[in-house]
């Protein structure tokens, strides 16, 4: 009786030990598969390659839970209505004055919104381009997961998309 027992005992050991190493196979191929999708994405922005690119710098004045500020801190890549927008200061060919050359966003926090599937939020980006000036902006909608992953449901442009003024 206690050699079935074992017996038993070392069968559920073994189907504990294939189930972890089967969930440590799916959480790591999810990782280099977001990774991948993540590195492909910034590959189509080669802007981002500059040592003048300083990303994203997130303002606020609605409360936003961590992982809110966290996907957007990490600058994720930007929407195609956002390249369009600011197609105008994303290229050196696109532009008459080498200081009106994009550097970075600055992504104004309008509102958070939570949801069944993380949080709502809907976000303002103007091109941060050192001493030029442009109306341009861009209003985004982004859907951010649990586990801060930032997604873009919408974007709308506004503004001229141009070079205002540079000093």
């Amino acid at each position: 009786m206690i050699h079935a027992a074992d017996e038993v005992l070392d069968e559920w050991i073994r189907v504990g030990a294939f189930v972890l190493v089967m969930l440590v196979v799916v959480v790591v191929a999810y990782s280099i598969h977001a990774r991948h999708a993540d590195s492909a994405a910034r590959a189509a922005e080669p802007w981002r390659q500059s040592n003048d690119w300083s990303g994203t710098t997130v303002t606020s004045i609605v409360p936003m839970p961590q992982p809110v500020i966290a996907a957007f801190e990490v600058d994720p890549p930007s929407p195609e209505g956002r390249k369009t927008m600011f197609a105008f200061c994303l290229s050196p060919k696109t532009i008459v004055d080498r200081r009106g050359l994009c550097k970075g966003w600055t992504a104004s926090i309008d509102s958070v919104k939570a949801n069944v599937s993380g949080w709502e939020v809907e976000i303002t980006i103007a091109a941060k381009t050192g001493v030029c000036y442009s109306d341009a902006r861009t209003h985004e909608t982004w859907q951010v997961s649990h586990f801060g992953r930032p997604r873009c449901i919408a974007c709308k442009g506004s503004g001229q998309a141009m070079l205002a003024m540079c000093d």
